[in-house]
């Protein structure tokens, strides 16, 4: 018999992207592998609510603050790295455009996490 194994948390970086978007699209076929609990977008606050409904993160961050978000959404470039190192958060998917993520990935290799870059400014 197979043992039950509870889904990988799963934080997008930067999930109102075209990557973001994708990744969460395949992130919905496989919920019985993967759950996502840390969703931030840099300034689309539309698309990031509409994220948080479908998915319910239990973090959910936005650097560029807006007047639309919600009390309980963290901001600035802090709320990346929060994300990035939560306990609930097994792997973390940087779709960060340039290096604006590195803070938040090295956070995230630090605290032992599994890293998925979808940028290379990252890797150089």
């Amino acid at each position: 018999m197979t043992p039950i194994t509870a889904p990988k948390g799963v934080a997008v970086l930067g999930s109102t992207g075209s990557i973001g978007t994708t990744a969460l699209r395949v992130l919905d076929r496989q919920r019985a592998r993967f759950r996502v609990t840390a969703l931030t977008a840099n300034s689309n606050g539309a698309l990031l609510r509409e994220q948080a409904r479908k998915f319910q993160p239990a973090f959910i961050g936005m650097v560029e603050s807006q007047a639309d978000a919600d009390d309980a959404w963290k901001s600035g470039t802090d709320a990346l790295i929060a994300a990035a190192t939560r306990d609930d958060v097994d792997i973390v998917l940087n779709a960060i455009v340039g290096a604006a993520g590195l803070d938040a990935t090295l956070a995230a290799l630090k605290g032992g996490k599994r890293v998925a870059l979808a940028n290379k400014e990252t890797l150089v």
